[in-house]
């Protein structure tokens, strides 16, 4: 009576580790067609060794939320434009900070543009959720659907927050005062106050 085996798909635990096969049906470990040599008895599926992170089956992927605050500024409106922001941990420690000019442009446009800044300095430090606060309600409303994007210059923007979107477990912009701003703002203006030479 014949063997029935299957072939192990490349990059399988046993193709990756060159250890051997075993019966799927009885478990024992199976020679090798070849040489005729028995294999080592591989691992089950489910087993919790490190080369199972490569596929992450049995492993739990580490979630990594961070907060995000972001302003943009606009002198003029349009005018010389800034964006500000800063990425903290939840313990509330600052890991980043995002304070540059843009160029010229409108207050909401440099609401989108901090924003984008935001959560892409979250991306870099590993986030897979970030909650970004802002106090453009505008953005806001739009990023959450409740606004629809009617400005051709904001709709670029906006599908840029988007598509960072897909790249996190999960994105939420919230609304804040702006006193609980303050910090992005200062970012924001001082750029614009300060630029560097």
């Amino acid at each position: 009576m014949m063997e029935k085996r299957s072939a192990s798909p490349p990059g399988s635990l046993s193709s990756s580790t060159g250890e051997g096969e075993n019966d799927e049906t009885t478990g024992e470990p199976v020679n090798d067609e070849t040489t005729g040599e028995r294999k080592k008895p591989v691992r089950g599926r489910n087993s919790t060794s490190p080369l199972s992170s490569r596929t992450g089956e049995g492993l739990g992927v580490r979630q990594r939320r961070l907060i995000a605050y972001s302003d943009g500024a606009s002198r003029g409106n349009p005018g010389p434009a800034s964006i500000g922001g800063l990425v903290l941990d939840q313990a509330g420690n600052q890991l980043a900070t995002i304070s540059r000019r843009i160029g010229r442009g409108t207050n909401n446009e440099a609401e989108y543009r901090a924003a984008i800044a935001a959560v892409e300095a979250a991306l870099a430090l590993g986030a897979s959720e970030v909650e970004l606060r802002m106090d453009s309600e505008l953005v806001v409303l739009q990023f959450n659907g409740r606004y629809r994007v009617r400005n051709p210059r904001l709709v670029p923007h906006h599908q840029r927050l988007l598509s960072l979107k897909s790249r996190l477990r999960r994105l939420d912009l919230v609304h804040v005062p702006r006193a609980s701003n303050a910090a992005a703002d200062r970012l924001a203006n001082a750029a614009l106050d300060h630029p560097l030479p």
